[in-house]
């Protein structure tokens, strides 16, 4: 068993090892982090010879016949072209060597002999001018000016400062500041810059979906989407012959930029505020008692006795209105029906029960005796909580009951 520490190194390689192997688009480099991965495995786990191990796992051969396999394979696949390939050996190279930079160094040699001397008024500075000026170009100046001049523009900050982020153009201010939603809003705003800002636009939906971070199917439905509200306007279809320039796989747009009614820049908060401010109705004063403007000690005169008023006469009741007779439900109807039927059979003689056949005397408590057709109506609607109209007309429809059964009286 391995150490807390070991393993916790263990897992961290392997887990570096997985990432790697994830990004790694070769497959053949694929394979390579796959056999690391389980040698890292086998070598935790104390397994002897663990590459070895890894190697027949993945590859199904002994690591010291991976290469052969390969060139096996290649001459099989290629055939005479590549036997041919492998049997023109190179001539061997020359060492790659400078000559200005030699005769720079012979020079310099030359020159710090002479600084031994007392001929240089400083050490190292003159020899080191003499080989600058031979490698750098005549341009009338000092080569050691030249020399930091190139070291200042080949440094890291200002690389940093040359591939620092670009600011948005203003097509893509203009995106971010409208009024399309947000999810919208990003799909079309990589989908300009990843088509160069323009004015066609006809980026790959792949490329563009990487870009925006979202599906293939999100893409594609957020630029039907805006093709139908009027914002994309389609130029020319998938895989069009275009004049000039040949077969164009992805569909072409054309930036409806007249379109106010998304890309019109959204209205900030105040202006929002200052729309929906609600306008309160006028402030009312406090309630003022107005006082008479005659003086308390003048006399008030008698004011004449008014006119009795004669009482208005009462009115009169609204006619009653009659309301109008409901029809009873689908339902109701049967239910009605059933239950009428039960009602003016009663219980009484032999009847079939879950506990075989009994008989109901008169004297039993659960006898019930027959009731007529217009009493059975009465304690159906009763039981069902049915109008008696509607239930006496729904029986006329069903022929249920005759006009001439009908109950004489009110």
């Amino acid at each position: 068993m391995t150490s807390p520490p070991l393993r916790s190194l263990v897992r961290r390689v392997l887990s570096r090892l997985e990432r790697a192997e994830l990004r790694e688009p070769d497959p053949h480099f694929q394979d390579d982090y796959r056999v690391a991965w389980i040698t890292v495995c086998n070598a935790a786990r104390n397994v002897p010879d663990p590459h070895r191990a890894a190697t027949y796992t993945v590859l199904g051969l002994h690591p010291d016949k991976v290469w052969p396999a390969i060139l096996a394979r290649r001459n099989a696949l290629l055939g005479l072209p590549y036997e041919e390939f492998r049997s023109n050996s190179l001539p061997p190279k020359k060492p790659v060597q400078s000559v200005r930079w030699a005769e720079a160094k012979e020079t310099a040699r030359a020159a710090r002999k002479e600084s031994s001397s007392g001929k240089s008024e400083r050490r190292g500075t003159q020899p080191r001018r003499q080989m600058l000026s031979m490698l750098l170009p005549q341009t009338g100046q000092d080569p050691m000016a030249s020399a930091s001049a190139t070291a200042y523009r080949n440094s890291g900050e200002l690389k940093s400062a040359n591939f620092a982020p670009q600011p948005p153009r203003p097509l893509v201010q203009r995106i971010d500041a409208s009024r399309l939603p947000p999810r919208y809003r990003v799909t079309l705003r990589h989908f300009v810059m990843e088509s160069n800002y323009g004015p066609d636009l006809w980026v790959s939906t792949f490329r563009a979906a990487k870009a925006a971070e979202v599906s293939y199917k999100t893409m594609q439905r957020h630029i039907d989407w805006l093709e139908r509200e009027k914002i994309l306007h389609k130029k020319h279809a998938a895989n069009e012959f275009i004049s000039g320039k040949g077969l164009r796989r992805p569909a072409t747009y054309v930036l409806n930029g007249t379109s106010a009614k998304w890309l019109a820049p959204r209205e900030t908060y105040p202006q929002w505020q200052r729309k929906n401010r609600r306008q309160a109705p006028p402030r009312k004063g406090p309630h003022v008692i107005k006082r008479s403007s005659h003086s308390t000690s003048e006399p008030v005169a008698p004011q004449a006795a008014a006119a009795p008023v004669a009482s208005p006469a009462p009115p009169t009741p609204p006619a009653p209105t009659i309301a109008p007779m409901r029809r009873l439900t689908p339902r109701e109807g049967p239910k009605l029906v059933n239950e009428m039927r039960r009602l003016m059979k009663g219980v009484q003689g032999t009847i079939n029960t879950g506990q075989g056949l009994v008989h109901i005397a008169p004297d039993d408590a659960r006898y019930r005796p027959p009731m007529s057709q217009e009493n059975a109506l009465i304690a159906a609607c009763m039981n069902l909580g049915i109008p008696y109209a509607s239930a006496r007309e729904h029986l006329k429809l069903c022929r249920f009951m005759a006009d001439s059964e009908q109950p004489e009286g009110p």
